[in-house]
C-alpha cells in the first residue's frame, strides 16, 4: 500500500517504462469504474467528478515518467493542459481538437516506448 501511495501521490523520483504503462492501466481501469458509478449517481457530472479525483495521481504518475528522462516533472502539467485544450476545442473546432489530440497522442507514445536517461539523473537512481 505505501508503495501505491508514493507511486500515486508523491511526484519525487523516476518511473521506468513498464511500470509506468502498468500503473497507468490501473488509473484507466479505476477510471472507467469510477466514472460509471458516479454516472449512474450525478449524471454527467460524475465524468467531472471522476476527472477531478484522478488528476492529481495521473499528474504524479506522468512527472515520474518525464523525470526519468532528466525533464522537470512540471511539463506533465502541459500535456494534461493539451487533453484539456482538445476537450474544449472539439466543442469548437473539432479539426483543431484532433490535432491538438494526435500532438498529445505522440507525447503519451514517446514518453511510454523511449527509454529514460541511463545511470543516476538529477531526480534519483535509474529504476529497476
Amino acid at each position: 500500500m505505501d508503495n501505491l501511495k508514493s507511486i500515486y501521490l508523491t511526484n519525487t523520483g523516476r518511473i521506468a517504462r513498464m511500470p509506468y504503462f502498468l500503473y497507468s492501466l490501473g488509473l484507466i481501469v479505476i477510471a472507467v469504474v469510477l466514472a460509471f458509478i458516479l454516472t449512474m449517481i450525478l449524471g454527467q457530472f460524475g465524468i467531472l467528478v471522476t476527472y477531478l479525483l484522478l488528476l492529481i495521481p495521473s499528474y504524479n504518475l506522468m512527472a515520474k515518467r518525464l523525470q526519468d528522462f532528466d525533464k522537470p516533472g512540471n511539463w506533465a502539467i502541459g500535456v494534461i493542459a493539451l487533453g484539456i485544450l482538445a476537450g474544449v476545442l472539439g466543442l469548437v473546432l473539432p479539426t483543431f481538437s484532433g490535432l491538438v489530440s494526435l500532438l498529445q497522442l505522440l507525447l503519451a507514445l514517446l514518453i511510454l516506448f523511449v527509454p529514460g536517461t541511463n545511470g543516476e539523473n538529477r531526480y534519483g537512481p535509474q529504476p529497476a
